[in-house]
């Protein structure tokens, strides 16, 4: 079975390693290069880079990543995935804090209107006898 997904960029790919090996065998000293790049991307993370170089980098890997994402859904069993952090699915927001109850919750309209809270108005207040001389009505045995 061939693996045929990214023929084009094998090549550039296959010439850059080739590229490092041949320094690596001639003795050269890739320590400055190194050092320099691990530098960059230092300041990259600790957000140091100009802001113009700093937003490009973004950009840049913004676009790889989007490209990785579409190339796994390409070809193959297609397997269901979480759609939330791919921005063609939903804009990098969250689709959860988007709901009509996400603040409150959902209050029952029936508790609302008895006032009644979540134990169904066991520890609510008792009622007042509605006479003065009547006393109110006793529950159960005792």
């Amino acid at each position: 079975m061939q693996n045929n997904k990214d023929i084009g960029g094998r090549d550039t790919t296959f010439e850059a390693q080739q590229e490092i090996l041949r320094k690596r065998r001639s003795g050269a000293n890739l320590g400055k290069e190194v050092a320099a790049r691990r530098a960059k991307v230092s300041r990259f993370v600790n957000k140091k880079l100009p802001s113009a170089e700093q937003k490009a980098i973004e950009e840049k890997n913004r676009k790889k990543a989007n490209a990785l994402s579409k190339e796994a859904v390409k070809g193959g069993i297609p397997l269901p995935m979480a759609s939330f952090g791919m921005p063609e699915f939903d804009g990098g927001e969250r689709f959860d804090l988007r709901g009509k109850y996400v603040d409150e919750g959902w209050v029952d309209p029936e508790d609302a209107k008895r006032g009644a809270g979540g134990f169904g108005g066991l520890f609510g207040k008792k009622e007042a006898p509605k006479k003065k001389g009547e006393k109110p009505k006793k529950k159960g045995w005792f």
